[in-house]
């Protein structure tokens, strides 16, 4: 491992050696300082390991991590958790990750030691661990926190990676810290949403939810509707739920998001799901300065960012923002509305104007031709329509009242084709060919040469 005690002092060789890279000394100069330091020490036997207490003697290398190795073969829990943890990092970390570590270790000693917390290395757990953590934190009364700075790619591999560690601190009842590099940060460009990954996700549940914007979401379901909270018309919030996730720089400066998530809208045509990493933002994020970003909330025993309630202007932003939308959706309901009104008017007007055309025709039956003359030169309608479906509903309704009904009761079967051949020509302006013989036969038989006005 990369620590072991030399009298009260914990070594950390591998954070020496890259301080000493970092001043641009090149590998003999850096062997040649820790060898002068700490070699005789180790000579001596004088080193012990951190989590067992067992001898342990220097490892130099240019190609690996500089180390402490026990002295006998019998490895203790944090020598094999080391190896583990060293496997995991290099295989899924950014280099960057070691900058990160340093910083992160050095607020959790500032803020929490002076609380009663013990910081450690991950590694340094008395027992084996199958996933590491980058700290642990201990506190009186056997209570653990883990912390982890996520730097790694967003592949399958590396998200199964995170979620099985999650699902390891959850089983052993870790309340589990995540700091997301910044760089993994995905936001929709026009949309309030951000996409999380697996591992993102998997980190939601480790914190409190937010309680104030969860009231806020409630009380505007109750007033106008949850729809109107989400900026996109498709989506609507699975749950009422609001959680925290947390994002550093490079420079360790947080930003603070409370988000919800999205699905899509029972009602939509297509039913199309999105996928389940897309989250809905409620109001803005918080910027967290890195002295503010460790700082310990000794009454809710949690650091102060993660209880971090909604004021008062951004509840009144939340809900201008809601009631603007609503209001525009009014709006638009309203002249949706107002255009459907106005065209059954003018549809309204077309059958009134067509009707009244149709009161100044004359049929006129002549050498069984039924003919159509019109009282005034302008035609608002075509007139072979006219002659063929307006002249025969009036012989239909002349033979329903003739005596020859009476005397001859199959005309009923007639006038009943006759109406469903007039119902196919409204629905499309065909008359079937049968309709004129039996519009001929109905007028001989009650003997009328021409249509009565």
């Amino acid at each position: 491992m990369e620590l072991s005690t030399l009298l009260t002092q914990d070594i950390y060789i591998e954070d020496e050696r890259w301080d000493l890279q970092n001043k641009g000394l090149s590998w003999h100069e850096i062997e040649a300082q820790l060898n002068s330091k700490y070699r005789e020490s180790s000579k001596k036997r004088l080193f012990r390991c951190k989590c067992c207490n067992a001898t342990t003697f220097l490892v130099l290398s240019e190609s690996k991590a500089c180390c402490f190795k026990h002295e006998s073969k019998d490895e203790c829990a944090g020598s094999r958790n080391y190896t583990t943890y060293v496997s995991a990092t290099n295989r899924n970390e950014h280099p960057k990750h070691r900058v990160g570590r340093a910083i992160i270790k050095d607020q959790l000693l500032i803020n929490l030691t002076r609380h009663g917390a013990v910081i450690k290395e991950g590694y340094l757990s008395k027992t084996e661990l199958k996933f590491v953590p980058d700290f642990i934190v201990e506190w009186p009364g056997d209570e653990t926190w883990t912390i982890d700075y996520v730097t790694g790619t967003r592949s399958d591999q590396y998200q199964r990676y995170l979620r099985n560690k999650q699902k390891a601190y959850a089983e052993n009842g870790y309340k589990a810290y995540f700091l997301f590099d910044s760089s993994q940060f995905a936001r929709h460009p026009d949309k309030d949403a951000i996409a999380l990954s697996p591992g993102e996700q998997g980190s939601l549940s480790f914190l409190s939810r937010d309680s104030s914007r969860e009231s806020l979401i409630r009380e505007i379901h109750n007033r106008v509707g949850i729809d109107y909270l989400v900026q996109d018309p498709k989506l609507t919030l699975k749950e009422f739920q609001v959680q925290k996730l947390l994002y550093v720089s490079d420079s360790f400066e947080g930003t603070l998001f409370f988000v919800s998530q999205l699905q899509t809208k029972p009602d939509q045509p297509s039913k199309r799901e999105i996928p389940d990493g897309w989250y809905q933002v409620i109001g803005g994020e918080k910027s967290i300065s890195l002295d503010a970003l460790f700082l310990y909330n000794k009454n809710m025993n949690g650091f102060y960012w993660e209880f971090l309630n909604l004021s008062d202007v951004e509840r009144d932003q939340i809900i201008q923002t809601v009631n603007d939308r609503y209001q525009l959706a009014q709006r638009e309901t309203e002249e949706r509305e107002l255009q459907l009104k106005i065209a059954r008017q003018k549809q309204q007007q077309e059958q009134e104007q067509q009707a009244k055309a149709e009161r100044e025709w004359n049929y006129v039956h002549y050498q069984d031709q039924i003919y159509v003359e019109s009282k005034s030169k302008k035609m608002a309608f075509n007139p072979y329509q006219v002659k063929e479906l307006t002249p025969y509903i009036k012989v239909v309704e002349l033979m329903k009242r003739s005596e020859v009904l009476k005397s001859s009761p199959g005309f009923l079967e007639r006038i009943r084709e006759c109406e469903e051949d007039f119902q196919v020509f409204r629905e499309t302006g065909i008359m079937p060919d049968r309709t004129p013989p039996l519009i001929s036969m109905m007028m001989n038989a009650m003997d009328i040469k021409e249509i009565p006005s």
